[in-house]
């Protein structure tokens, strides 16, 4: 009886070892491999992360023309400017400036050595004291006496070759006269002739015409009778002569006038004595060219 015992007993121990024997390889065969590939893992070398940095690139656009250089561009100096001198203001604009009721400072105040301000383009008036703009007429008012005969006006330059008219309103005249004329020159040393009113009744009036310059005075005869007190004027400009008409009915040979240029005169001569007093207008001034 005790002899089977012990052999059941080491049939049963051998049996369990057999099994966990089974078990201990079944697990081995399972996680061999997770080990060994821990274990290789473990061996491998730690990565380095690789960090990337983007830089911008400018680029500078090239026209298909152009060539990139690497030396420095050539400085060309710029010129100096240059000017072009336009006198100023524009001759033979006269009477356009009275349109406006100005007295442009393309005339030219006689004698130069009077006194004048202005704004750049008319003169500031009274000019010379007896010139100024009413209603687009230029009108001349003078009352005083002078210690000697003297001519204030002014002159502009007109084309050499063409008709010159200009209308006079005589208002009043005691003691002095009234003159409009074209001269070779802005001065009365020079050629040319001045048609001047004289006192006397302004509607019933004898013009005088007085060349220039050893100043003969040539009385016309004839009268115009004006109720209004307008009397035409007409001059006959050429290169080397000047004629004049008045009224389109009287007139004189033309006389001699060789200047290139040609220049009219508005104004007045007062006389030496008594008070003077020369009271008229200048309208309607038109310069047609030929």
């Amino acid at each position: 009886m005790g002899k089977e015992s012990d052999s059941s007993r080491t049939q049963l121990l051998v049996g369990i070892l057999g099994l966990v024997g089974v078990i201990i390889a079944a697990l081995i065969g399972v996680f061999a491999p997770i080990i060994q590939e821990n274990l290789r893992q473990k061996n491998l070398p730690t990565p380095t992360p690789i960090v990337i940095i983007a830089t911008p690139t400018v680029s500078t656009p090239v026209k298909p023309d152009e060539t990139v250089s690497t030396t420095a561009p050539t400085v060309i100096p710029s010129p100096e400017p240059t000017f072009t001198f336009t006198p100023s203001p524009v001759p033979f604009e006269a009477g356009k400036d009275w349109l406006e009721n100005c007295i442009n400072i393309a005339w030219q105040v006689f004698p130069t050595t009077t006194t004048t301000e202005n704004d750049g383009k008319c003169y500031k008036e009274p000019v010379a004291q007896a010139f100024s703009m009413h209603d687009q007429h230029l009108s001349v008012f003078f009352e005083n006496k002078v210690s000697s005969a003297e001519i204030v006006g002014m002159f502009a330059e007109v084309p050499p070759d063409a008709i010159v008219e200009i209308n006079i309103h005589l208002e009043q005249i005691d003691i002095g006269e009234l003159w409009v004329g074209l001269m070779g020159d802005p001065n009365f040393e020079a050629n040319g002739l001045v048609v001047a009113a004289p006192p006397g009744n302004a509607n019933n009036s004898a013009f005088s015409i007085r060349t220039m310059p050893d100043g003969e005075q040539l009385t016309l005869t004839s009268k115009f009778k004006k109720d209004n007190g307008n009397y035409l004027i007409s001059f006959d400009v050429k290169p080397g002569a000047i004629g004049v008409t008045l009224e389109k009915y009287t007139a004189i040979s033309p006389v001699p006038a060789p200047s290139d240029k040609k220049y009219l005169f508005v104004g007045y001569r007062a006389l030496f004595g008594s008070t003077n007093h020369i009271e008229g207008d200048f309208f309607d001034l038109k310069i047609t060219p030929r």
